[in-house]
C-alpha cells in the first residue's frame, strides 16, 4: 500500500491522470458548464449532476488533505497540491479529532435514515 500511495500516487503519470481527472476544478468546471448548456437533454442533465458531485467532492478533498491533496488545477498544473491545515487521516494535522467528528456525523446520518425508514414503514402499515 505504501508503494501505491507514496510513490505511484505522486510520480506515475497513469496514476496521476486516473486519480486527478475527476479531482480537478478545471475539468469539473468544464463538465459543469457543458452539463448546464445541455441540461435539456438526458445526458446533459446527468452530466450536470455528475459535475456538481465531482466539484463538491473535490472541494471537500482540498480542505481535508494535507500531504496528499488533489491536483485541483490538473491538467494545467501536474504538481501543485494545496496543503490543508486539516487532514482527515493524518494525526499530525488533526486526523484523530476529524475521525471523531466523522463518526459522530455518520451516526447522525444513520439515525436520520433509520428514523425516516421506520416512519415510512409505520405509514405503509397504517394505509393497508
Amino acid at each position: 500500500m505504501e508503494y501505491l500511495h507514496f510513490e505511484l500516487f505522486f510520480t506515475d503519470p497513469i496514476w496521476i491522470i486516473s486519480h486527478n481527472f475527476f479531482h480537478s476544478l478545471v475539468i469539473g468546471g468544464g463538465l459543469l458548464l457543458l452539463g448546464y448548456l445541455k441540461r435539456d437533454t438526458r445526458w446533459g442533465f446527468a452530466l450536470l449532476w455528475l459535475a456538481i458531485g465531482v466539484l463538491l467532492h473535490t472541494v471537500i478533498d482540498i480542505f481535508t488533505h494535507h500531504s496528499d491533496g488533489p491536483l485541483f488545477l490538473f491538467p494545467l498544473n501536474w504538481t501543485y497540491r494545496f496543503a490543508s491545515p486539516v487532514s482527515y487521516w493524518e494525526s499530525d494535522y488533526f486526523g484523530n479529532q476529524f475521525r471523531i467528528f466523522e463518526y459522530v456525523l455518520d451516526g447522525i446520518f444513520v439515525v436520520y435514515l433509520l428514523f425516516y425508514w421506520w416512519k415510512s414503514r409505520i405509514h405503509e402499515e397504517n394505509t393497508d
